[in-house]
């Protein structure tokens, strides 16, 4: 595990996102997620979305901040079947979706390309998928840092607090699922452990066993009193 003592571009807090972060959320991940619809169509919707998540008691949302500005996101799954029930219901499609994505002709060509693309090949076990139970993982949903914050190590970071709040949660394991286009995600992920435990054209399931010693959030710049453990 990448050691995130060291802060080399600035003070940070990481902390639990609210639901005021819910613009600041939904526009990193338009500006991360060229493909994917849910991003890139309507504001308000992604909004909406972010905002359920916050809300969820199946997941953390966490948000690093730079002074004034959020400039990244983590979201841990602690209860899938939970989440998937709760997902459709914030999550579904807005009527403005298909109207801003006429509007943005950019944007919907490269989401159709891209589902052609993936319609070619098999997708693996996505969230959900058995072993371990998943009452002993923690399923690592979600990371996205503004472009303009990218290189400085907050992907590496966010994976240790993902870890360690994995390991609040007396989880053995951390998976998640990457396309196998993202490149650098998947190379950030193999630098931190990761393992390829499915793999496709499509995707890749990756996952590696929580560190029991992993560092206190005090140590990598969780600045903030982290929220009581239920």
């Amino acid at each position: 595990m990448t050691d995130p003592v060291d802060d080399p571009v600035g003070a940070l807090v990481i902390r639990r996102a609210t639901p005021g972060d819910a613009p600041a959320l939904a526009s990193i991940c338009r500006a991360s997620f060229p493909t994917t619809a849910r991003w890139q169509a309507s504001r308000r919707a992604a909004e909406r979305w972010w905002r359920g998540a916050i809300a969820s008691a199946a997941a953390e949302v966490w948000a690093v901040r730079r002074a004034s500005e959020c400039v990244a996101l983590l979201l841990v799954i602690l209860d899938e079947s939970v989440w998937k029930r709760e997902r459709r219901r914030f999550g579904r499609p807005s009527w403005r979706d298909p109207v801003v994505l006429a509007l943005r002709p950019i944007a919907l060509w490269r989401i159709l390309r891209h589902r052609f693309t993936a319609r070619a090949a098999p997708a693996p076990s996505p969230i959900g998928a058995v072993s371990p139970a998943r009452a002993e993982r923690l399923w690592l949903e979600l990371i996205a840092v503004a472009p303009r914050a990218r290189g400085q190590g907050l992907g590496q970071r966010l994976v240790a607090l993902c870890e360690h709040r994995a390991a609040i949660h007396d989880r053995s394991e951390v998976r998640l699922r990457v396309e196998a286009h993202n490149r650098g995600a998947i190379a950030m992920y193999q630098r931190e452990g990761f393992s390829v435990t499915t793999a496709t054209p499509r995707a890749l399931v990756m996952s590696r066993a929580v560190d029991p010693a992993i560092l206190p959030p005090r140590e990598f710049g969780l600045l903030e009193k982290e929220p009581a453990h239920p």
